[in-house]
C-alpha cells in the first residue's frame, strides 16, 4: 500500500504498534486514530485540544472502540499485558483439557500465580497460598472449547474478576492489566472472600510493587484491514492528521463519530482549524 504522506507514514508505524499491543487481529481506522490523539506533535492532536477537549480522554474512547483483548469499565478502558493475556489463554485451556464448562475464578487464581515473576510467586507462598486448593478440577463434561472467542467461556464470576483486575491497575496508574492484576481481581470477585487461601487485601501487600508487566509482545506484523486500507488509499498524497480527522467523521463508525461530537471534535471546527494547524507532511 502507497501511504499518502510521511506523516501518515510515520502514524501507520504507531499504528501498527498500538495493535501489536492491544493482541488485535487486525489494523483498523481506530488505531491510527488513538496514535494521532497520542503524539502531541500532530496537528490532529493540536485540533482536539483547540475544541477544550482532552486528547487522553478522547483516546480512552477511541481506545473502547478498538479492536483488541481489553476491559472496557466505566471508569477505565485497560488491556491486558503480554503476560496477562497468556493468564487467560492458559486458564482456557486448562478448563478445556479438564473439560470444565466454563473458566472460573480458580483457573485464573492457578494461571496467574504461575506467571507471576519469581520473587513475588515466593512471597505468595509465604502467606498461605494452598495451591492445591486450585488444582485442576474434574470434567463436568461439558467442556469449553480451546480455541475461538477468548472471554466467551469465561464464568459470570470469571468476568467479574477481570473487570475488578481492571480497576485494580487503574488504581495503581497502571497501562495494562497483569497477572498480578489478574489475581488480586479474581480474589475481590470470590463471594468466600478468599481463594487458595490467599485474600485481596493479604495478596495485594504481598504483590506491592510487582505487578506492573514490562514484558514485549510477541514480535509480529498485524494485517491490515481491507476497509482500512482503502480508506487510507483514499486520503491521497497530501493528507495529514486533521485529513485523518475528517475521514473519521464521514468514513468512520456511528460510534467513532459520536464519539468526536460529544468532543466537540466537528466537522466545522476541523475546517476552521485547517487555517490554524498542519503537519509537516515532508517528515
Amino acid at each position: 500500500m502507497q501511504v499518502p504522506s510521511p506523516i501518515l507514514g510515520r502514524l501507520m508505524e504507531a499504528a501498527q504498534a498500538r495493535a501489536l499491543r492491544l493482541a488485535s487481529d487486525a489494523v483498523t481506522l481506530e488505531h491510527l486514530l488513538g496514535a494521532a490523539l497520542e503524539d502531541e506533535d500532530t496537528a490532529a492532536h493540536q485540533a482536539v485540544v483547540f475544541a477544550f477537549a482532552d486528547p487522553e480522554t478522547l483516546d480512552q474512547e477511541v481506545l473502547a472502540l478498538t479492536d483488541g483483548l481489553m476491559v472496557v469499565g466505566s471508569k477505565a478502558v485497560l488491556p491486558f499485558s503480554t503476560l496477562g493475556i497468556q493468564v487467560l489463554e492458559r486458564a482456557r485451556g486448562a478448563a478445556s483439557a479438564a473439560g470444565a464448562g466454563t473458566v472460573d475464578l480458580h483457573d485464573l487464581v492457578r494461571e496467574a500465580i504461575a506467571l507471576i515473576p519469581g520473587a513475588a510467586r515466593e512471597a505468595l507462598g509465604g502467606i498461605g497460598f494452598d495451591a492445591a486448593a486450585v488444582a485442576a478440577r474434574a470434567s463436568d463434561g461439558a467442556g469449553v472449547a480451546a480455541d475461538g472467542p477468548l472471554f466467551k467461556c469465561f464464568s459470570e464470576d470469571g468476568k467479574r474478576a477481570l473487570s475488578l483486575a481492571c480497576k485494580s491497575a487503574a488504581s495503581g496508574r497502571e497501562t495494562t492489566i497483569s497477572p498480578g492484576r489478574i489475581l488480586i481481581g479474581a480474589l475481590q470477585a470470590s463471594g468466600a472472600g478468599e481463594v487458595g487461601g490467599l485474600r485481596p487485601n493479604v495478596a495485594r501487600e504481598a504483590l506491592r510493587g510487582a505487578t506492573a508487566d514490562p514484558t514485549p509482545p510477541p514480535d509480529r506484523t498485524v494485517p491490515l484491514d481491507p476497509e482500512f486500507e482503502l480508506l487510507v488509499g483514499r486520503l491521497g498524497p497530501r493528507a495529514d492528521s486533521i485529513d485523518l480527522l475528517l475521514a473519521c467523521h464521514r468514513e468512520g463508525s456511528d460510534e467513532l463519530k459520536a464519539a468526536l461530537e460529544r468532543h466537540k471534535v466537528t466537522l466545522a471546527l476541523l475546517e476552521r482549524a485547517r487555517a490554524a494547524w498542519a503537519d509537516d507532511l515532508e517528515g
